[in-house]
C-alpha cells in the first residue's frame, strides 16, 4: 500500500514538474504585434503555393470541360490526358509514339494519312515507302509519323486500325501495318484481321492484341482530330512539319517526286 502511495506521489510530482516548465515567468508578457507579424509571415510563404494549385486546378478544369462541350473532341472525352495537356499547352510526347519511323531529332516531321483498306495507301506503302525510307529517313533527314484516315467506304477500316494500334502498343507496329497492306484484299473480302495478323506475329502477342482490341482506340480519335486541322479529305495525304509550321504536299495521288519537290533532294 505505501508503495502505491510512493508511485502516485512521484507520478503526480512529475506532472507538476512539466507542467511548472508550460508556465510563463513572472516578468513574461504577451506580445500581440509579434505574434501577428510571425502568422502574417508564414502565410506569405505559404500563399504563392496555394494560388498556384488553385489556378492550376481552375485551368484543368477549364480544359477538360472544353473538350466535353466540343463536338469534335468525343475521343478526347473518352480518355482527356493527352489533349488536357495539349490545351495546356503541354506536348504529350509519347502520344503516336509507335507510329513514329526515324530518328527523333530530325529537323522535318512527314505526317502521311493513310486508310488500311484503300488500294491507293496499299500502293503507297508498297512502292513509294521503301525508296522514301532508304533516301530521306535512314538518312536521319525526315522522321516519318503515319496517322490513321478511315474512310467511311471502306466498313472494315477503323477495325483494321485498332489492330495495328494494338500491334503498336506491344512494340510491333511496323509490321503489323505492313501484313495488312499486304493481305488488303483478302481481309477486306473476308473480314477476318485476326488470321492475316497471325501469320506474321507470335502467338503470345496476339493473344494480348486481342485483349487490347476490345479497348477504346483514343489514338484515332487523335489522328481525326488532326486530320480536321489539317483539312484532309483524301488518302494518302501528306503534311509536313517543319520549323514550327505545318503545310500540306500538294498533288494527289501522293508519289515519291511530289514528296521530293517539297523535302529537296
Amino acid at each position: 500500500m505505501a508503495n502505491r502511495e510512493s508511485e502516485t506521489h512521484e507520478s503526480d510530482k512529475w506532472m507538476d514538474d512539466r507542467l511548472a516548465g508550460l508556465t510563463p515567468g513572472r516578468d513574461w508578457t504577451p506580445d500581440a504585434g509579434r505574434a501577428f507579424a510571425r502568422l502574417q509571415a508564414r502565410g506569405q510563404r505559404r500563399a504563392p503555393r496555394s494560388r498556384r494549385w488553385i489556378w492550376t486546378t481552375l485551368a484543368a478544369a477549364c480544359a477538360y470541360f472544353t473538350l466535353l462541350m466540343l463536338p469534335s473532341s468525343r475521343a478526347c472525352a473518352q480518355q482527356p490526358g493527352p489533349c488536357v495537356l495539349r490545351v495546356l499547352g503541354v506536348n504529350p510526347q509519347n502520344e503516336n509514339h509507335f507510329k513514329q519511323m526515324g530518328n527523333a531529332a530530325a529537323p522535318v516531321t512527314l505526317e502521311i494519312y493513310l486508310d488500311y483498306g484503300d488500294e491507293d495507301s496499299a500502293a503507297f506503302v508498297r512502292d513509294v515507302l521503301p525508296p522514301l525510307t532508304e533516301q530521306y529517313v535512314e538518312t536521319g533527314k525526315v522522321k516519318l509519323l503515319f496517322r490513321d484516315y478511315p474512310l467511311t467506304s471502306h466498313p472494315r477500316s477503323s477495325l483494321a486500325a485498332r489492330y495495328a494500334n494494338a500491334a503498336g502498343e506491344l512494340g510491333y507496329f511496323e509490321p503489323a501495318m505492313r501484313q495488312l497492306y499486304a493481305t488488303q484484299l483478302a481481309w477486306n473480302a473476308s473480314g477476318d484481321i485476326d488470321s492475316a495478323l497471325s501469320n506474321v506475329l507470335p502467338a503470345g502477342v496476339m493473344e494480348n492484341l486481342r485483349s487490347l482490341v476490345l479497348h477504346p482506340d483514343s489514338v484515332i480519335g487523335l489522328d481525326l482530330e488532326a486530320a480536321r486541322t489539317d483539312h484532309v479529305d483524301y488518302v494518302p495525304f501528306a503534311v509536313i512539319v517543319s520549323e514550327g509550321r505545318r503545310g500540306p504536299v500538294s498533288g494527289a495521288p501522293l508519289s515519291l517526286d511530289s514528296l521530293k519537290s517539297h523535302l529537296g533532294r
